[in-house]
């Protein structure tokens, strides 16, 4: 599948031309970076690996072609390597340069087609950048030029050079020498060079080292697939640099809806992580434009999406085509954005029949149940104009996900993917589902015993569907990671909660010591025994009993002091203030209590 090998930057002058594909992602290297690698050099005798690059081979049209290869990752790495050590020459003294200088033109430079008007040969520099920052980076990778500082230049590539050069301005001059030798005179391994080949599946390789901790993306795959065929239509060929006619179709669309700024292209590239590998926002977005476009089946996996965006991208034959498919991408992507991934993170959140989509997508995000956001965002588009018939139907999906959940219906969760294809298809789909859905009194049993994780959510939830009313001054709320999830009867309980109930839910007597146990750790995972507070318990106090557990003792403060939600002033202080006592009939009523606010709420 791939040769890794450890090797020095030597490597460069073995694989010719090194060509970062004309539509990758922009540099993005910060200070932070700069400094590691940095530092990576200069804190220690021999320097540490700086981790891998993945090149894939062309193959030669004619043998006396250069060698070339595209960086399929790495580039980010590649380009800080290649300004760290033109910046490193540029500040030797005329001697020393000279006795670097033919070394250097091997590694970083290569010869041009053309000549000076001498008929002597240009370098350029063998790496070969992408749109986006080749006039910077051919700028400061200039054999012929040294002075190349601009303080007032933005770009991150003169930045970077700026960074390196006045660091080695104060570094030992021996020191400097020592090292540029060791990089391109008498080099050491610094590198791992990840070869595959130029008909081998670029997917499969990244799946591999996925696996291993690599962060690789499917984006620029499927997005050099597009933009090849997009030359291929409109220049009658595929080309290394782009014509004119290609670039602006590329600026308008790919470029314009997803990285046409630093902060938008993190955006779509932030990341998060699906089983054991990382995926980006963008992947997910790309994933459910296949899924609508129904490109991609159930029984296909997400390292499946760049092939079979390949094969799609290579039936198109016209111009037109791939133009419509183009923009037709970038609205989705738009609503994707948007709706999905752009929210600050102290959106607030309120609880309205005729604003479903917020709380819809707060559930499936929170308890992992991302499956139906590719429905989801066909609904939005299709229902763009129609906000009453948008959410009519978003909340069919919103009966049947927590209606699955409550029942732990796995055999339907695990059909999902199957599903959302299906509702696409044919979105009356739905309502059959609908039809055959478990009667609502049978959710009761999944607040029997829940995570805390899920507690949280779903107390957040009802806590929402308490504050309705819009004319209420806190109708809305943020949800903050730092919540906590409390049991009113702890679970560490032996000490302070050691009277034992007499009978079980169903008015059954509990004769041995062993089934009031058992029945009492039952109830104590049940949603009815939880709250949310805006801040943890003392230790001293959470296995504490009742009065204490609200009240506080020594100083330390209780539930009382950390309660901003009516989920607990009302029904656990306000229930103590009153004279009840917090058991296990009272866990059982308070979970019915609010799994009838969940059928209100969410199963109307």
């Amino acid at each position: 599948m791939f040769d890794a090998e450890a090797k020095a930057l030597t490597f460069l002058s073995e694989a010719g031309i090194v060509r970062i594909p004309f539509f990758q992602r922009r540099y993005v290297w910060k200070e932070e970076n700069w400094s590691d690698l940095y530092d990576n050099f200069f804190d220690s005798e021999i320097p540490g690996f700086l981790g891998s690059i993945i090149l894939k081979g062309k193959k030669k049209i004619r043998v006396t072609d250069p060698s070339e290869c595209s960086v399929i990752d790495g580039q980010q790495r590649l380009t800080t390597l290649s300004i760290f050590v033109m910046a490193l020459y540029d500040t030797l003294n005329e001697n020393d340069k000279k006795f670097f200088y033919d070394d250097l033109k091997n590694v970083i430079f290569r010869k041009d087609n053309v000549q000076d008007e001498n008929g002597n040969p240009i370098y350029v520099p063998r790496v070969v950048h992408s749109h986006l920052d080749k006039t910077e980076f051919d700028r400061v990778i200039n054999l012929y030029e040294n002075n190349k500082i601009e303080e007032n230049d933005p770009s991150l590539i003169n930045q970077c050079y700026t960074y390196f050069y006045k660091r080695f301005l104060e570094e030992d001059y021996d020191n400097k020498k020592k090292l540029l030798n060791a990089l391109i005179t008498t080099p050491i391994e610094i590198l791992v060079v990840i070869s595959i080949s130029d008909d081998a599946d670029e997917q499969k390789v990244f799946d591999t080292l996925n696996s291993a901790g690599v962060r690789l993306t499917m984006a620029d795959t499927i997005k050099n697939f597009l933009f090849n065929r997009v030359s291929n239509l409109i220049d009658g060929t595929e080309r290394n640099d782009f014509s004119n006619k290609v670039i602006s179709l590329y600026n308008s669309t790919w470029e314009n809806y997803f990285c046409k700024d630093d902060n938008l292209d993190a955006l779509w590239n932030k990341e998060f992580v699906t089983g054991r590998i990382k995926r980006t926002n963008i992947d997910m977005f790309l994933h459910c434009y296949a899924t609508i476009k129904e490109l991609y089946n159930p029984v296909q996996t997400l390292s499946d999406l760049p092939n079979v965006y390949k094969d799609y991208i290579n039936k198109m034959n016209t111009e037109e085509e791939i133009k419509s498919f183009l923009n037709e991408m970038c609205e989705y992507a738009e609503l994707y954005k948007t709706n999905f991934i752009d929210k600050d993170e102290d959106y607030k959140y309120s609880y309205s029949r005729d604003n479903i989509l917020p709380r819809l997508l707060f559930f499936c995000d929170k308890l992992g149940t991302k499956t139906f956001n590719p429905y989801i965002l066909y609904l939005i588009k299709q229902y763009s104009n129609d906000e009453e018939k948008l959410n009519e139907e978003l909340h069919k999906i919103e009966k049947i996900i927590v209606l699955t959940y409550l029942n732990k219906n796995t055999s339907r969760s695990k059909n999902y993917n199957k599903l959302c294809v299906d509702f696409i298809k044919n979105p009356e789909r739905i309502n059959d589902e609908i039809a055959n859905m478990e009667d609502l009194d049978t959710g009761l049993v999944g607040l029997q015993r829940i995570t805390n994780g899920e507690a949280k959510v779903l107390l957040f939830l009802i806590e929402l569907y308490r504050r309705r009313d819009p004319m209420n001054d806190f109708h809305e709320l943020e949800f903050k990671d730092s919540y906590q999830l409390e049991h009113i009867m702890p679970e560490t309980w032996q000490t302070y909660w050691n009277l034992l109930p007499e009978k079980d839910d169903k008015g059954n007597e509990l004769i041995t010591i062993d089934d009031k146990v058992r029945y009492r750790n039952s109830k104590i995972k049940s949603l009815g025994n939880m709250t949310i507070l805006k801040d943890k318990l003392n230790n001293k106090i959470k296995n504490r009993s009742f009065d204490i557990k609200i009240e506080g003792i020594d100083n330390i403060p209780g539930i009382r002091t950390y309660t901003d939600f009516k989920i607990t002033t009302v029904d656990v202080i306000d229930y103590y203030d009153n004279g009840g006592e917090w058991n296990e009939e009272r866990i059982c009523n308070r979970t019915r209590d609010l799994y009838n606010e969940i059928k209100d709420a969410f199963l109307y």
